[in-house]
């Protein structure tokens, strides 16, 4: 591990590219065919959108209101489809002068540092296996890729609960439970 920080970290780069989505209240404009597919692609009309700056552009005005996405600007609203979680984990690191401090970066080049305003929540899916997510911004998560979330097992502690092992890391100085076996 080095003792300081490569130029190129995450933890360098912690960004906040959302537009005040909060702060607008404009009419409700139906719904538009923009579907996030679970892979993180974004389409519309069936076809998968090629240009990634425009992506990016409309996931700065993405609002999520109850199960309900939406991209928002301050004079409409439009109701698009999610079908797992708006973005999706592209990169973790661990903090080399603080390891216990674990960034993320997005398929949409945000970066978040897991802990309080950011938690790490794991369920299961339908079919029993873990589902890891982060809150990225209000009510929006990505989906922690499975070699993201494999590198977080990798860094966990593990302790013995109820005659099980349960792993989990601590990030500026908040416990997250990665899982059970």
């Amino acid at each position: 591990m080095k003792d300081s920080i490569n130029p190129n970290s995450l933890f360098l780069n912690i960004n906040d590219p959302s537009a005040p989505v909060d702060d607008w209240d404009p009419p409700y404009c139906g719904e538009i065919d923009i579907c996030i597919h679970r892979d993180g692609r974004w389409s519309y009309n069936g076809s998968i959108f090629s240009r990634s700056k425009l992506v990016k552009m409309f996931s700065r005005v993405l609002k999520r209101e109850n199960n309900d996405y939406y991209l928002v600007t301050p004079v409409e609203k439009v109701k698009i489809t999610v079908e797992a979680e708006p973005f999706i984990t592209v990169l973790v690191e661990r903090n080399p002068q603080n390891p216990e401090s674990y960034a993320f970066k997005t398929n949409m080049d945000e970066t978040v540092v897991a802990g309080t305003e950011h938690p790490i929540l794991v369920s299961e899916d339908q079919s029993g296996q873990p589902y890891p997510t982060i809150l990225i911004r209000k009510n929006l998560h990505a989906l922690i890729c499975r070699s993201d979330y494999y590198q977080l097992v990798e860094w966990s502690t593990t302790e013995k609960h109820n005659e099980k092992n349960r792993c989990f890391i601590v990030s500026n100085n908040q416990r997250f439970t990665l899982g059970e076996f």
